[in-house]
């Protein structure tokens, strides 16, 4: 558990937040974070690990140090430039027609689909140039649909999946086309609105 230590100690540190302030965005104590962050903690429960891990937008592996690892050239971008903020109407023209400055941009949330993992207007912002993952969230533009979805991505044989929802409601998995079907971005963080 020393690596969930120096995790969370990071992601703090990065993200310029107290103890206090990420006991309140989470709701999870903050004399358990004091004792994770001290190393008194050594076994914390999932109902304290996953909203730490929603909050900063890792996997579980990544705050237990289990996983890929949590790179903090990555969690600096904020500090580097500012994250234009595109609206959905917008995002299809700005990103496929015209070059962004940018690797990053931003979107709100526009509805509750993924609450209570992603809840409504919080902000969105993802990565141009990151390698997308199976199980990414993303916004993909569709060609044969000429829609912008955001959902998880899923890796299979080499090929990438999106789920859809279909007019009553039944999910499917669809193969993505690389000569045409375009990941516009990978999702990297995610910021409540409070």
């Amino acid at each position: 558990m020393m690596k969930l230590t120096q995790n969370l100690k990071k992601l703090l540190l990065n993200h310029r937040l107290s103890e206090n302030e990420l006991a309140r965005r989470t709701g999870v104590a903050q004399q358990v974070i004091n004792r994770i962050l001290s190393g008194q903690n050594k076994n914390p429960t999932i109902a304290t690990l996953v909203p730490l891990a929603h909050y900063f937008s890792v996997s579980l592996s990544q705050l237990l140090g289990e996983g890929d690892t949590i790179c903090s050239s990555d969690l600096h971008y904020l500090e580097k430039q500012s994250v234009p903020l595109l609206s959905w109407e917008t995002c299809q023209e700005r990103i496929l027609k015209t070059k962004l400055e940018h690797d990053l941009f931003a979107l709100q949330m526009n509805n509750k689909k993924l609450e209570p993992f992603i809840p409504e207007n919080a902000l969105l912002i993802f990565k141009q140039s990151k390698k997308p993952k199976d199980r990414d969230l993303a916004i993909v533009y569709l060609h044969h649909s000429k829609k912008i979805i955001f959902n998880r991505l899923f890796l299979d044989d080499g090929h990438f999946f999106v789920k859809l929802e279909g007019p009553s409601l039944e999910a499917q998995l669809v193969q993505l086309k690389p000569t045409v079907d375009k990941i516009m971005g990978v999702l990297i963080e995610v910021r409540m609105q409070f």
